[in-house]
């Protein structure tokens, strides 16, 4: 237990030295933002990485009907392709109509 608090403890120190803090995040592509909340950078993400978006604001029930949503192999887990396709999907639901 004190060996992966050690860890997680410098994945963030790393992560907010390499400046990206939460309230950047949001500013990042699908792919940079993919990479950050892939914290045991096994190449996917699961429930609990994804929750940690900070849309959700610790809404574990909507982060987990949005996880599912997103989840189209169905295997519990996001790839890069599905979390893009699930951001450019969300994206472009705020963004403005073209004029």
């Amino acid at each position: 237990m004190k060996f992966w608090s050690m860890v997680l403890i410098c994945l963030v120190a790393g992560f907010v030295a390499m400046g990206n803090t939460p309230a950047k995040a949001a500013k990042l592509s699908a792919e940079e933002q993919f990479k950050a909340l892939d914290t045991n950078n096994d190449g996917v993400l699961s429930l609990e990485e994804f929750s940690a978006l900070k849309k959700f604001g610790g809404d574990t029930a909507k982060a987990e009907k949005a996880f599912k949503k997103a989840n189209k192999a169905g295997d519990g887990k996001l790839t890069l392709e599905e979390f893009k396709a699930y951001y450019e999907k969300k994206s472009t639901k705020k963004a403005p109509p073209p004029q």
